[in-house]
This record gives structure tokens, sequence and C-alpha cells, in this order.
């Protein structure tokens, strides 16, 4: 039998009644303990044949479930929640936007023509602020590599 990879161990263990959300750490504390590896993906062939062993000897839930003290980044929200956009980002928007050294109907027309939507005013989620950052940064990142460009094309920079 070839020995199972960390996906199929992961399987193995929520098919045995293992918590989903904690499965790896759980795993990953239970190869720690008994075989002294700092990560999963060290764990010989061997090995993980002995930790699939181990879950399968197991019954349900473990006894003590590794409870995380913090929510996990990107999970928090709910079925039906849509993130708003923040103060923050917003301000981040109109920093970028002085950077570039655009003015802000300009900024509301680049977001209607990028996005369609009405303008900063019309950025109402947090995807939506998150798509207009990336742009700015992107046209800021490309104003900066023309500049380069011309310095050193005029011999200021080696």
């Amino acid at each position: 039998m070839d020995a199972p990879t960390i996906n199929e161990l992961h399987r193995l263990a929520i098919g045995r009644g293992f918590p989903r959300a904690d499965v790896h750490d759980i795993l990953h504390d239970m190869a720690a303990a008994a075989f002294k590896v700092a990560s999963m993906r060290d764990l010989t062939p061997q090995q993980r044949c002995r930790l699939a062993d181990s879950i399968l000897s197991h019954n349900g839930r473990p006894s003590q479930a590794r409870r995380r003290t913090r929510p996990r980044r990107g999970r928090h929200k709910q079925d039906g929640v849509i993130p708003m956009v923040s103060q923050k980002q917003r301000n981040l928007i109109l920093q970028i936007n002085v950077e570039i050294g655009w003015t802000r109907s300009r900024l509301d027309t680049q977001i209607k023509k990028a996005f369609g939507l009405a303008g900063l005013d019309g950025v109402l989620t947090t995807a939506q602020a998150c798509k207009v950052i990336t742009m700015l940064k992107s046209h800021k990142w490309h104003l900066n590599h023309q500049a380069h460009k011309k310095r050193r094309v005029a011999g200021e920079v080696r």
C-alpha cells in the first residue's frame, strides 16, 4: 500500500469525526508528539502510514480539540453577510490617489470606467475597495517604472 498524502490524512481524519476546522492542527500535534517533526511535510512515508493507522484506531472526536484564541483569517464572515469598505481603505485609496497626482474627479472617472461604479462613493464593499486599491497601486508602479526608464535612458541611473 502506498503512503497516504497529507490531503488523504486530512480526509481520513474528517471521516473519523475530527472537527473540520481544526483537523490540520490536530494532525500536526499528533505527528509532532509521535515523531518529533516540525512540519507534516517532514513525515516519511512510513510515518504517514503509522499516523493513518492511529487515525483509524481513534473513535470519533479527539478528547481535547485544540481551540483557537483568535478567529481564522478570511473565515469569520457569515453566509449572506457582505463586509463593507472601511474608512482605513477609503483613506488608503485617497492617499495613493494623491501620490499618483490625480484629482478626485479623475479618480471617480477611472473607477467608473474600470469597475462600473459611481466613483469612490460607489465603492461599498471590501472586495470593491481591494480592486480599486490594486488598480491604483498598479498604476503607481507603472508611473514609477516609466520615470525610472526615462532616467536610465538619459544616463542618470546605471
